[in-house]
């Protein structure tokens, strides 16, 4: 399974990794914001099967990049990630069930094996 994580925050990031490593799941790529998050995208010959993302982060903000995604026509699964208040996450997903995305499911950091795995198939 390949996973695509966008978070600007490093512990973040290193938290979510070491839950995907925890599930058996290594081909991991990582993204510190948006904008390099869709160069890094559009550059990927083979898409990844989910993206996680978090939906505050600077320049660029997790439903801006969900709005980008499905611009691009993306069709695979989303997994939401946030210590935001529960409006902005509704309304994140909203605009991922919207289009073709497969909404998997939101997650509240601190992030863990446990909250990963059953939205991304694993025990």
């Amino acid at each position: 399974m390949s996973i695509f994580v966008i978070d600007d925050d490093e512990t973040s990031l290193v938290l979510v990794t070491v839950a995907l490593e925890q599930l058996g799941i290594n081909e991991i790529q990582v993204a510190k914001d948006g904008q390099r998050a869709l160069q890094m995208f559009d550059r990927m010959a083979e898409k990844p099967e989910a993206i996680i993302c978090d939906i505050y982060m600077p320049n660029m903000d997790g439903i801006e990049i969900l709005s980008a995604l499905e611009a691009r026509q993306y069709r695979g699964g989303i997994v939401l990630v946030s210590g935001a208040d529960p409006q902005m996450l509704e309304l994140a997903q909203l605009i991922a069930r919207s289009g073709q995305m497969q909404f998997l499911g939101a997650v509240a950091k601190p992030v863990s094996s446990e909250a990963l795995g059953p939205l991304l198939g694993r025990p």
